[in-house]
């Protein structure tokens, strides 16, 4: 079973910071209850952040390329540094500055992409 301690060590060795690796952490709780194959069947999002549209077809040939399933979980947080350094550099941009929790967990609502108003709970995960 997949934990919040294992995601938070495997961002930390893709060099995210302690306050970043625990915000992302705390979003993935609430985005899928760190389950990398669950699915959101009112919008099609998949994976530990709720991936939908073009970036879940983005994922899954990520992933495909590095020889991996879009469900594994570390081919998901591989996706996010690619995505951040990448197609998603604007919109991780704040998050990438943030030093503390507070910062990196309200950035990444621009990154995610999240429409409801659950960023307290998502600090409290964090």
């Amino acid at each position: 079973m997949l934990t919040g301690d294992m995601l938070f060590q495997g961002l930390l060795a893709r060099g995210f910071n302690r306050a970043q690796a625990a915000a992302l952490v705390g979003n993935m709780k609430q985005e899928s209850e760190f389950r990398p194959g669950v699915v959101n069947p009112g919008e099609g999002a998949q994976g530990l952040i709720q991936w939908r549209q073009g970036r879940l077809t983005n994922l899954k040939t990520f992933a495909a390329q590095n020889g991996q399933d879009y469900t594994d979980p570390n081919a998901q947080l591989d996706f996010i540094v690619h995505e951040m350094r990448g197609p998603e550099s604007k919109n991780a941009a704040g998050f990438l500055r943030a030093n503390d929790v507070q910062s990196a967990n309200a950035a990444l609502k621009k990154y995610i992409r999240y429409g409801d108003n659950t960023e307290p709970v998502r600090l409290q995960n964090a």
